[in-house]
């Protein structure tokens, strides 16, 4: 059965006065191989007698954002130290949808900055010389075994 035809079905039962259970099992007697679960029905019965009597579906997913990714970068290359609080109290919206709008602009936050997460070919050249010395020195004094690590934070 199609969904169009059961919401019908489901507000013509609403509109005789059934509850929720009468209609489903009402529903179940006329067709057992559409059976159709009772929370389906008061779902539907709840919309009804909240006095949308529209059998479509409502149209679900995010709202779009009303933040402008150009205003935020601008924001955050004006002030890096800035937190995500703050900078949701100028912009005027939340700061998870700071937190969201930064991390798809693939920012992250280091030393207390907000900076690009991308490092440059220079950088990257520079992390592999020092690892790879760090590595060699290890072959002849196995300094890495001595190391002892803890989080600041």
């Amino acid at each position: 059965m199609e969904k169009c035809c059961l919401r019908t079905l489901l507000l013509y039962q609403y509109k005789r006065g059934l509850n929720a259970a009468a209609a489903t099992r009402e529903l179940a007697d006329l067709w057992p191989e559409e059976a159709v679960k009772e929370r389906t029905v008061q779902y539907w019965f709840k919309r009804f007698g909240s006095g949308d009597r529209g059998i479509e579906e409502r149209r679900g997913g995010l709202r779009r954002s009303s933040l402008d990714n150009e205003v935020l970068k601008e924001a955050v290359e004006a002030q890096p130290t800035t937190s995500t609080r703050k900078l949701a109290e100028e912009l005027g919206v939340s700061h998870r949808t700071i937190g969201r709008h930064l991390k798809r602009m693939e920012k992250v936050k280091k030393m207390a900055m907000w900076i690009p997460h991308e490092l440059s070919d220079a950088q990257k050249m520079a992390s592999f010389d020092i690892c790879s010395g760090l590595l060699l020195r290890n072959e002849n004094d196995p300094f890495l075994k001595r190391i002892v690590t803890c989080d600041e934070k």
